[in-house]
This record gives structure tokens, sequence and C-alpha cells, in this order.
């Protein structure tokens, strides 16, 4: 792509520009597609301020084909490549260097934001929502829509504003602890996820086993020996297994476990 015509210096977009491409960057799955992802989200969410900063028509226009390119992070954190290409569009750079910029940001907070959200703050969520209902708490729905709100609304604005205050150098500040940011999570969420297997998946097992004059609970005197929960962790593996190495279906292994729940229960080995 050529330079923009206008290499005048746009005016700051202010607080109110920037807050209306995040409100509008929460559709940005909206016109998902296979050929070029969120594209079209992404210059839906973006359109005001390139309005703002392009008032040659074929600049704009130009501004609107690099905006329509392939595009696809998590749909948390797109503010912050946002930002990144609206300063770098203001200062009039180069569209190539625009694009760079978009690239660059894209991946790393693909992968903040799955590893720090998906992965880490909706698990941990869900599980105190899940507790809360487990006990009859009415607040529960309400705490997980809150929690999810608040922090969803605080990374999409601050990412926003900061990428856009600080331009390329919050760039260079995310991508210098992405690393470090994404392994602490994934142990997090690790930690979380098996916290609430061990909360949540209940199985025992009644059977006994006759040792001379003595009886031994195979539950307690036995399994709890060897691991505490061992029997919920082994479902918990075997449906990991199942469904991430073998490609089960994760609706066909419910029915498996509902029925082999029903069947353990009725003839008395769970």
């Amino acid at each position: 792509m050529s330079d923009f015509i206008d290499q005048t210096e746009a005016p700051e977009l202010t607080k109110a520009d920037l807050n209306k491409v995040c409100w509008r960057s929460m559709l940005l799955n909206t016109s998902f597609n296979y050929e070029r992802m969120q594209a079209g989200g992404v210059l839906y969410s973006m359109l005001p301020a390139l309005k703002k900063i392009h008032r040659n028509p074929d600049d704009l226009k130009q501004s609107f084909n690099l905006h329509s390119e392939f595009f696809n992070t998590n749909t948390f954190v797109p503010t912050f490549a946002f930002g990144l290409a609206l300063a770098a569009e203001r200062k009039k750079a180069a569209p190539d260097v625009i694009r760079s910029i978009k690239i660059s940001a894209m991946a790393p907070m693909a992968g903040l934001g799955d590893s720090l959200l998906w992965a880490t703050a909706i698990p941990i969520i869900a599980g105190i929502a899940a507790s809360l209902a487990s006990h009859g708490n009415v607040f529960a729905p309400f705490f997980y829509l809150i929690s999810f709100f608040v922090i969803q609304f605080s990374i999409r604005f601050g990412l926003m504003h900061f990428a856009y205050k600080n331009g390329t150098k919050a760039f260079a500040n995310i991508k210098t602890v992405s690393e470090q940011l994404s392994r602490t999570a994934t142990i997090l969420g690790m930690t979380v996820i098996g916290g609430l297997m061990a909360s949540y998946i209940s199985i025992t097992t009644p059977l006994t086993l006759d040792a001379g004059d003595m009886v031994v609970k195979l539950q307690s005197d036995l399994l709890d020996a060897v691991m505490p929960n061992l029997l919920p962790a082994l479902v918990a593996a075997t449906v990991f297994y199942a469904v991430k190495v073998k490609k089960a279906k994760p609706l066909m292994m419910i029915g498996i476990i509902t029925v082999l729940s029903i069947v353990g229960a009725a003839v008395g080995i769970v």
C-alpha cells in the first residue's frame, strides 16, 4: 500500500472517541467468517475514529481496506491492537507499518487473553458461583455475571486507553512480560481446575475386600490411603484423554458417564 496522501497529523482522539471504539468492539465476532475471521468487526469497531482521523476520502478508503484484512485474537483484548493502530493512524504512519503493528499485537494478546481470562479468571469466578449455588445462594448467577462484565469492561477499556496513550511503547512492555504472564496464568488455571475437580466430581465406592478376619474398605482403607479423591482424578483424566487425544465428543462423554453412573449405582459398586 502507498502512503497516505494527507500527511498532516490528525487531532488527538478524545476519551469519548476511544470509548466508542471499545463499545463497538463488543460486536467483534458478529461478522466472523473463515476467510478473514474478525476483520469485519475490526473495521466496524474503528470506523468512527478512522473517519475523524482521515479527512481525505482516498486516505479513508485506503484505511478501510487496511482494516478489512485478516485479524483474529481473543475477544476480550482486541482494543490493545486497536489502540496501537489508531495511534499510528493519527501520526499518519505508513499503512505497512500499521499492518505490522496490528499483526504483531494480535498473537501475543490472543495468548494472554486465553490464558489469563478464559483459562484462569473465568473458571475461578465460575467455580465460586457454582459453590454459592450449591449452597442455595440466589446471588450466585448475579455474582458470575457482575464479575464477568467487570473484568471484561476493565480490560477492554483499560487496554484501549493504555495502548493509544503509549503507542508502540505499550506493545514493547506487554511483549516483554507476555511469556511470564502466560506461564503463571496457566499454572494458576491448572491449580484451580484441579481444585474444582476434587470439589465437584464426587465418586466413592462401597466395595469391601475380605482379608481373613479383617474387612478392608476399598474406599477409606485403600484408595484414600493412596491419594484422597483418587477416583475423581482418574475419571477426570480419562475424560480429558478421550476428548483431547481420542477426539471424543463432549456430549457423548456426558452420556457415557450418565449411563455408567446409573449402572454402577444399581449394582452397588459406586
